[in-house]
């Protein structure tokens, strides 16, 4: 558990020095101070001094990632030229082909500049472009955005990525060297797709590219979907189980021709490499290498290897090569789901069998145990850790997952083997499909059952937790398997007479979270502020308002229905569901396209417009689903029976059809005590003169700066009328140019809060205003 320690230290360091980025000169001075504290407690309490350097360590290993590569000083400047050497195989996608560049040349305006840095190119699906391939590429440098919940930059990121070039011309200067690894490693793949589509028709040749090779390009949305609802989506991921299955019957076959274990087990990690590097590396699946590796070769020097210690040391060589790994969400399922099954697997399957003993026949106890029980055991232990993960992630939950994977497990082994086998033999000439005929059989046996369970009402459910809580759960969780593997002789005398008397316990661990819960509740309700939460929704209009009596008012909500969901469940009372009031400031998609989802998850009492005929028929249906609005006009008036007012201030009629529809936004003056905040969203210039000219110019403790702060979208006037206190600006983030120079210019020395690296928070009783920075 000494390595497990480390890691921790190791990971929350990594984990710190993300979120407050002080400088490496902290880091380091932190990192003597536990040097010296180690060497004064090395006998007494070394291992936590240690793990306290490794978190000293890790935030010296971040603060020393550099942020920009010497690419990204170019992104959103204009065109320029790009040579270079193309790192994977060209993927294709919905935009085109997308091909991954090592860049090491830049042309710009006739001069050359040697550069380093990956770029993502996406160039026509005719560009003939192999791994390899010298390549020129013309286009417009951009820095990767916000796509929907996904931040596609941290997202690219993590892989080196910081610049895209859409719509890129592509020009072959030299074609790959076939003497080259890589170039051999993807020649390879492609030939072991392209024999498995020849043999096999779809989707089982899809499915089995996706299992064998990683390429899940072959997939049909369906079947995607079909796997996503089920929870078996694990199963055309590469994994550790692929690995251990692949190499372990090589070692099989060796140790058959009496080859010495040693060197069979030599052949095995051989083969793990071999594999790793052929399906492209990813960071879970060398974590999955890792393990694997160091289980085949604890199993050949006959020492137990312990599972909690192999994933440690797998976190620390990934993380240490590349920090970032640490935020990727397929490395966190493929980290969570190993580590369950390290700590749950055996319980779950004790469990099992005990059950069996009680409920079967004794012809049947056997079987169960040696074949269902484990099984079971282990997808419960893996789907049972990774579920709050997936939950905050993509906010759906399946149901029906330990029984899916209980039908299709046992199938899982002998398909991979009979896959693998068949896919080589079908690089031979002129060799029949019968070569994977038994793989198709057991693909189709997979495929019907995931299909026929995810057309079942309720297979999955929606879920949003709150990030806070995912991550105490899984504080809670470590902690916990850590006590489980030292057992400490405090916890044992714990736990010895709990376990005598299980139904007691039961009854007291349920009435201490019903204590829990009632008293959460009753502190939520006991405050009597009032509270605006400004969304971080990519610099859309999205506003959460819950005033001092508990009721709650939206206004907008963006077009990201993940992210705005998570808002309102982080910000909200867990039981509490309904939205009071619902104001659509304007009637465009980017205003409420996560209406869908929210009204699934919400009931929504009342939505108020500003008037304006609706053309747009997406829009028309999203806005039936949430019943017929009711248009307001300047001067109407809601006052709530805890003191709040929210006053109408704009438009003083209903807009038409053809009007702009930023010159008739509504807006909305929320008052409560002595402190006002006036709501513009994307009220242009010509709205704010027409509300002044109206009257309603009056001053505001809180401002929204209209339109993110945009050029030429706030006019002077409206910061002399209403004297704001402090502004707020809804932005897209720091790369946005939001909110622009003039804007600030104008702003003068006002407090200003933006969003784009998080929300922003303010609460007052009435006579006060606090003010913080989310996330």
């Amino acid at each position: 558990m000494r390595l497990v320690m480390l890691a921790l230290g190791w990971s929350a360091g990594l984990a710190l020095a993300a979120g407050l980025h002080p400088p490496a000169g902290v880091w380091a001075g932190l990192l003597l101070g536990c040097i010296v504290l180690t060497a004064l407690l090395w006998r007494r309490a070394r291992w936590p001094a240690l793990a306290l350097a490794a978190l000293a360590l890790g935030g010296l290993r971040f603060a020393a990632q550099p942020e920009q590569n010497a690419i990204s000083a170019y992104n959103d400047r204009g065109g320029l030229t790009l040579e270079g050497i193309v790192a994977a195989p060209p993927a294709l996608s919905d935009g085109g082909l997308q091909i991954r560049l090592d860049a090491d040349m830049l042309e710009r305006g006739g001069v050359r500049i040697p550069v380093t840095g990956t770029v993502l190119v996406r160039a026509a699906v005719t560009a003939e472009v192999e791994a390899g391939s010298r390549v020129r590429a013309t286009g417009l440098l951009t820095a990767p955005r916000l796509i929907g919940d996904l931040d596609y930059g941290a997202y690219l990121a993590r892989s080196g990525v910081q610049s895209l070039m859409r719509d890129a011309a592509v020009e072959i200067l030299a074609p790959p060297d076939p003497f080259r690894l890589d170039t051999a490693l993807a020649r390879l793949r492609e030939s072991l797709a392209a024999a498995i589509q020849r043999v096999m028709p779809p989707p089982q040749s899809g499915l089995l590219v996706a299992m064998l090779l990683g390429d899940e390009s072959g997939l049909a949305p369906d079947t995607e979907e079909a796997f996503a609802v089920t929870g078996t989506a694990h199963l055309v991921a590469i994994s550790g189980f692929n690995m251990l299955v692949i190499s372990s019957a090589v070692q099989a076959v060796l140790l058959r021709l009496r080859v010495r274990r040693r060197w069979a087990a030599a052949a095995s990690v051989a083969v793990i490499l071999g594999y790793t590097l052929l399906v492209g590396a990813s960071p879970a699946v060398v974590r999955a290498a890792l393990m694997s590796g160091l289980l085949v070769i604890g199993q050949s020097l006959r020492r137990r290897t312990f599972i909690a210690s192999s994933l440690a040391f797998a976190v620390l060589i990934i993380t240490l090569i590349n920090p970032l790994v640490l935020w990727d969400i397929g490395f966190q399922l493929s980290l969570l789901a190993a580590l369950g099954i390290a700590l749950l697997a055996a319980p779950f399957s004790r469990a099992g069998d005990r059950a069996a003993a009680r409920l079967l026949p004794n012809s049947l106890q056997k079987p169960a145990s040696d074949f269902v029980n484990p099984v079971l055991g282990t997808t419960l232990a893996a789907q049972l850790t990774v579920l709050p993960l997936i939950a905050l992630v993509f906010g759906r939950v399946s149901l029906i997952s330990p029984l899916v994977n209980l039908l299709v497990a046992p199938a899982q082994s002998a398909l991979l083997l009979t896959g693998a086998a068949g896919a080589m033999l079908a690089l031979l000439p002129s060799m029949p499909a019968l070569v994977l005929a038994p793989a198709w059989l057991l693909l189709s046996y997979t495929t019907g059952i995931i299909h026929t369970f995810a057309r079942i009402p309720l297979a999955e459910i929606s879920l949003f937790p709150g990030a806070g809580a995912v991550a105490l759960f899984y504080v809670c969780f470590i902690v916990g398997g850590l006590l489980m593997a030292a057992r400490p002789t405090w916890l044992s005398r714990l736990v010895r007479p709990l376990q005598s008397r299980p139904v007691a316990v039961s009854v007291l661990l349920g009435a201490v979270g019903v204590l829990v819960l009632t008293g959460a509740r009753l502190a939520e309700r006991s405050d009597s502020n009032l509270h605006l939460w400004f969304l971080d929704m990519d610099g859309e209009s999205a506003v959460l308002v819950r005033t001092p009596g508990g009721a709650n008012l939206l206004v907008d909500g963006g077009s990201h229905p993940a992210r705005l969901l998570t808002s309102i469940g982080d910000h909200l009372p867990f039981d509490d569901r309904e939205i009071e009031l619902w104001a659509i400031t304007q009637p465009s998609l980017n205003r409420i396209q996560s209406a869908g989802r929210l009204l699934e998850q919400y009931t929504v009492k009342q939505v108020l417009t500003n008037g304006q005929p609706i053309l747009d028929g997406e829009l028309a249906a999203l806005l039936d689903r949430a019943g017929s609005g009711v248009p307001l006009r300047a001067g109407q008036r809601v006052e709530l029976s805890d003191g709040t007012v929210l006053e109408v201030v704009h438009p003083a009629a209903a807009p038409g059809e053809t009007s702009r529809q930023a010159d008739g936004a509504l807006a909305l003056r929320l008052s409560s005590g002595e402190i006002s905040i006036l709501l513009t969203g994307d009220l242009s210039a010509d709205g704010q003169a027409a509300m002044m000219a109206a009257g309603y110019g009056r001053p505001a403790t809180v401002l929204q700066a209209p339109a993110g702060g945009a050029e030429s979208s706030l006019l002077p006037e409206l910061i002399t009328v209403t004297q704001p206190q402090v502004i707020i600006v809804q932005t897209r983030g720091e790369d946005s140019n939001e909110p622009a120079p003039e804007t600030l210019e104008l702003l003068g020395g006002i407090p200003v809060y933006q969003t784009g690296s998080g929300g922003v928070h303010l609460w007052s009783d009435g006579r006060r205003l606090w003010a913080e920075q989310e996330g």
